[in-house]
């Protein structure tokens, strides 16, 4: 399970990546998010259980989340507070659980572990890896096998579309910079994408799409939306005869999206 894999990585940190945690009983973990999300690929409370089932025999475990929610889709109040935690002194671990504050932590100098469960594809969010780790001090990250570039070379061998909208949350658009190299690579495999800012709501997504220049629509990770406004973005394509794919796997497809990517 994640929840297991990401405690695993956090215990290898407190034993491994310093000598000095093996002296210490008491482990304080800051957990950081971009936001306060309507959907998450982990559930916090659940997440702490797992890594106090593991962890709570050697330490005195406690989780401090006065850095978690500022940011709000802000990129430089999130660099602010990735900042604030890593220059606290009382906190010694970090969980990274946003696509922003990840890719933020990856290109900087860490003074103590960052464990970052949710990078889709290190090559197109700009993240190293170098012999299967990040090759950053102090990061860690979880990653699964298969990337979205496959998922969306093998819908070009079956669909051919023209133009495809990807439905993108604006501030990691704005973010992490290397996202763009997405186009140049589907470009290479015959087709063309354009990065397209989601908005709040599935009203804001449908009038992003609207105009005609696209023939088909993919749905990146868009946490601020629940899975009912995913729904009205759904049903608002098929009204529009856009097929519809998603990279967020069933859930999504359950809601009226065409195909997607487990």
């Amino acid at each position: 399970m994640l929840f297991q894999r990401l405690a695993l990585a956090l215990a290898l940190l407190c034993f491994i990546v310093s000598p000095v945690y093996s002296a210490k009983r008491s482990i304080n973990i800051a957990i950081l998010s971009d936001a306060k999300l309507e959907r998450s690929s982990i559930d916090s409370d659940a997440l702490k259980r797992e890594i106090s089932s593991l962890l709570e025999r050697e330490f005195e475990l406690s989780f401090d989340e006065r850095y978690r929610y500022g940011g709000n889709w802000d990129a430089a109040k999130i660099k602010v507070l990735s900042d604030q935690a890593l220059n606290d002194k009382s906190i010694d671990l970090i969980i990274a659980m946003g696509a922003i504050n990840a890719n933020y932590f990856a290109n900087q100098n860490l003074n103590k572990p960052v464990v970052a469960p949710f990078i889709i594809d290190p090559e197109l969010q700009g993240v190293k890896m170098l012999d299967g780790r990040s090759g950053v001090k102090n990061f860690t990250y979880i990653t699964q096998g298969s990337r979205p570039t496959e998922f969306i070379g093998k819908l070009q061998k079956i669909t051919h579309f023209s133009k495809t909208a990807v439905l993108v949350e604006a501030a990691v658009i704005n973010s992490i910079p290397n996202l763009q190299s997405l186009l140049d690579r589907v470009q290479d495999l015959g087709m063309q994408m354009e990065l397209v800012p989601a908005g709040d709501s599935g009203l804001s997504a449908l009038a992003a799409v609207d105009g005609g220049q696209y023939d088909s629509v993919l749905l990146a990770p868009l946490p601020r939306l629940s899975l009912a406004e995913i729904k009205v973005i759904a049903d608002g394509l098929i009204q529009r005869k856009l097929p519809s794919f998603t990279i967020n796997g069933r859930a999504e497809v359950e809601q009226g999206l065409l195909a997607g990517y487990a």
